[in-house]
Formats: structure tokens, sequence, C-alpha cells
């Protein structure tokens, strides 16, 4: 999965939070969206499926699929 591999800076196998914020915010911005800190602390809620404050590549493919987001399975 490239966009978590590309977020996943210190090649841990998991996104800490300031990671999925920097990925969130780049998402939002490619869709010229604004995002606010409330926005992002919910995707961050969202994310953290077990709330241990870093989100895993099986946690990052669980809410892709819930919300139906395509997703590469390279």
């Amino acid at each position: 999965m490239d966009m978590f591999h590309q977020y996943d800076l210190n090649r841990d196998g998991e996104i800490q939070k300031s990671e999925l914020v920097d990925m969130l915010k780049d998402v939002f911005k490619r869709a010229n969206m604004k995002v606010d800190q409330k926005v992002l602390n919910y995707y961050e809620f969202m994310f953290d499926v077990n709330g241990d404050n870093a989100i895993s590549l099986e946690e990052f493919i669980l809410i892709l699929k819930k919300y139906s987001m395509p997703i590469d399975r390279q």
C-alpha cells in the first residue's frame, strides 16, 4: 500500500498520529479543501481503531474499506 508506506516515515510499520496528520493535510490540500484541527482530531480517532496512538496497516485498510475508499494493495 503505497500511501501508507509514503507516510510511515520511520518505517516502523505504523503511522504515528503526527504522520497521519501530515497525510490528512496533504489529502485535503489535493482536494482543495480546508481542514481544521477538529476534523483532524476526528480522523485521528477514526483511524486509530484500537486506541494505541498509532495506525497499523491493518487499521488503515479497515478504515479505507469501511468508507469505500479505493485502495491499492501492492
